[in-house]
């Protein structure tokens, strides 16, 4: 199958139906929690429908996961940082990406496919991805902005560098809802804890295992070369963050980055999940349970 299209901008192309999902999912999900909120659902199962749905529904829906060869070159692009270090989007579609897809036979393909829609296709994905792993480590601002019904100051998005305590909605909301100063001092004394521990890693790697999400992509891709790197960036962390999820998953090591070994830390992220009734998955329940026994 051949495309004669490779002068273009693919990085362009690519980036703007990227921010176009980003932008109408953070929109679909505030009105579906304006709508929730209305009919008196708690946050905790407004969120859990959410991550299900993103995490679950979403992926049954598209090309991409129905077909195995899609699915194939989808993979390449995930690995994109780890073959170029500048440019990666544009070179990955414009050599590794094309080459493999125009050794797809049309008849293999879904009806009317091109590589534009592969490429839109792969842009939702990425989007709602990115929207996940971020709607999560937001979630205890989203829980104050659904608490105090103040929708106006939802968003999904990361602000630089700052931890969480520093985005300017959560200094304001935090003194609304907990009529304290919105001076920094007044808020390291009120949460130190929550300060040093939730925007480490391993609590925000943590998290994505209390869900459940690292467990079934080690399932999918275990069979795969590279597999903990894979699920790593699929997830949206950083390649140097690889080693949590290659001591964590076997959970056969006494490595500090095996997770698994952290009771604490464990119970720490257990008690933020009960406190945003966020379901934890039963292989993290049990894995404390465990902890708990020894």
């Amino acid at each position: 199958m051949q495309n004669n299209d490779t002068t273009m901008n693919y990085e362009n192309i690519y980036e703007g139906f990227y921010a176009k999902y980003y932008s109408k999912a953070e929109f679909l999900i505030k009105n579906f929690f304006v709508k929730r909120h209305s009919q008196k659902k708690t946050f905790g199962n407004s969120y859990n429908e959410v991550i299900h749905y993103l995490s679950n529904d979403f992926v049954k829906k598209h090309n991409l996961y129905k077909n195995e060869n899609l699915e194939n070159a989808y993979r390449i692009f995930c690995k994109r940082h780890s073959i170029y270090f500048i440019d990666e989007v544009q070179e990955i579609f414009e050599n590794e990406i094309k080459i493999e897809f125009d050794k797809i036979n049309a008849s293999e393909l879904p009806a009317n496919y091109n590589y534009l829609k592969f490429i839109k296709e792969i842009a939702l994905i990425e989007a709602l991805r990115e929207i996940s792993r971020v709607f999560s480590n937001n979630a205890r601002l989203l829980a104050m902005v659904y608490e105090l019904k103040e929708f106006d100051k939802f968003e999904i998005k990361v602000h630089g560098n700052l931890a969480i305590e520093d985005y300017p909605n959560f200094k304001i909301l935090h003194s609304k809802l907990y009529n304290v100063s919105l001076k920094n001092e007044d808020l390291e004394i009120l949460e130190p804890e929550i300060i040093n521990f939730k925007e480490k890693q391993p609590f925000k790697i943590g998290l994505k295992f209390a869900t459940g999400e690292p467990q079934e992509l080690y399932k999918k891709y275990k069979k795969e070369k590279g597999h903990f790197k894979m699920i790593c960036l699929e997830l949206g962390f950083k390649e140097s963050d690889r080693p949590y999820f290659s001591e964590t998953l076997p959970n056969t090591s006494k490595s500090n980055k095996n997770l698994f070994n952290n009771i604490t830390l464990l119970k720490q992220i257990a008690n933020h999940c009960s406190s945003l009734q966020i379901n934890m998955c039963e292989d993290f329940l049990e894995k404390i349970k465990v902890l708990e026994l020894e």
